[in-house]
């Protein structure tokens, strides 16, 4: 069995009226050593039902019950909702599909998608003969039906496309899939470093050159290092983050720039993914035992450091040239964070910084 450390992780979404289909499931998936989260152990008393649901996309897999409950829950839905954000989501799930849900027949499916446009409707109609100022926050409940409304075709198009196992064989199925992508992965390692970078002063003969340098003299005047302290800053007092990936495996491996996915602000408009800056082709290509060194800094950083602090990144990974997708340890995102809100914590300040090195 697993440390709890190394435990792969599991969101186990049900309606409550599967409990019991759901109780078989978490007994089955634990006692495998896996890492079951589920809402009646998970939600601490007076804590967010919806934080928790939101949490759905920091797991490693989904095992989701579908049945015609929970096609019709809201919550149920919400949760589907934010799993589907995850760009790698078709990587994640695992759905088991009840012999009542009737996912396959176009005219079930029709059903389905008019019980939401019906929801939706109703909802709406109900919302409009209040007065504005008691609509707020029901304005946003609209806003996570509509969102059902137009997703729920889609997601039963992906459910019927798959080949969902017979639920006596779904845990010998997931146990076998889950553990060939474990091996995988270790074909490929990642280490994640926030750390500080300074322009360095160069010195010529005593003298602040003035002169254009080109990129390989201006690669040995940044210095970079992970402050221990406050005063550190004085002279490393601009946020980076480096991404290093080494090559396990015996063949030759290409590997794309890494991507941060998650809520991201930036210029006025929030985005799902921000890649890191890339490397030459060349350097992207590793031998056995070899590393790439990928680093992401500048303005960006300031969007990347809210986001983390607000614990709105979900993920951040790199694929390689045989389609398989390495994620940086939820561990090593919780670092990054922490130091971020050691020494990067006050934004304002951070931009005052950026500012002054462009002038």
């Amino acid at each position: 069995m697993c440390s709890d450390q190394n435990q792969i992780r599991f969101f186990l979404s049900y309606s409550w009226k599967d409990s019991d289909l759901a109780d078989r499931f978490d007994k089955q998936l634990s006692a495998l050593g896996f890492k079951v989260k589920r809402d009646i152990r998970d939600i601490g008393a007076w804590k967010s039902i919806r934080e928790f649901m939101s949490s759905i996309r920091e797991q490693d897999y989904v095992v989701i019950i579908i049945s015609p409950h929970y096609l019709k829950s809201p919550n149920c839905m919400f949760e589907v909702m934010e799993v589907l954000k995850d760009s790698n989501y078709k990587d994640k799930i695992f759905s088991i599909v009840t012999e009542d849900a009737d996912i396959y027949s176009p005219k079930s499916k029709a059903k389905y998608i008019s019980y939401w446009e019906k929801e939706t409707e109703e909802l709406e109609n109900a919302i409009k003969s209040l007065r504005i100022e008691n609509t707020i926050e029901l304005a946003k409940e609209l806003r996570r039906y509509k969102a059902t409304e137009i997703t729920i075709a889609t997601f039963l198009d992906y459910l019927s496309d798959i080949n969902n196992p017979q639920i006596m064989n779904t845990i010998e199925k997931i146990k076998e899939l889950v553990y060939s992508t474990d091996k995988q992965k270790e074909n490929i390692s990642i280490n994640l470093n926030a750390c500080h970078y300074s322009l360095l002063k160069y010195v010529v003969d005593g003298y602040i050159s003035e002169t254009e340098l080109d990129e390989k003299v201006l690669g040995k005047i940044i210095g970079i290092r992970e402050l221990k302290n406050l005063k550190e800053q004085e002279n490393y007092d601009l946020p980076m983050l480096r991404c290093e990936i080494t090559n396990n495996s015996d063949k030759l491996r290409t590997i794309d720039s890494p991507v941060i996915n998650g809520s991201i602000h930036l210029n006025f408009r929030d985005v799902d993914y921000i890649y890191f800056f890339n490397i030459p082709l060349e350097e992207r290509q590793l031998e056995k035992g070899e590393k790439a060194v990928f680093s992401l800094h500048g303005k960006v950083m300031i969007s990347i450091i809210r986001s983390l602090l607000e614990k709105k990144i979900t993920s951040i990974s790199v694929k390689d040239n045989f389609g398989i997708s390495y994620s940086v340890s939820q561990e090593q995102i919780y670092e990054v964070t922490n130091y971020f809100n050691m020494f990067c914590s006050d934004l304002s300040e951070l931009s005052n910084r950026f500012d002054a090195y462009d002038h």
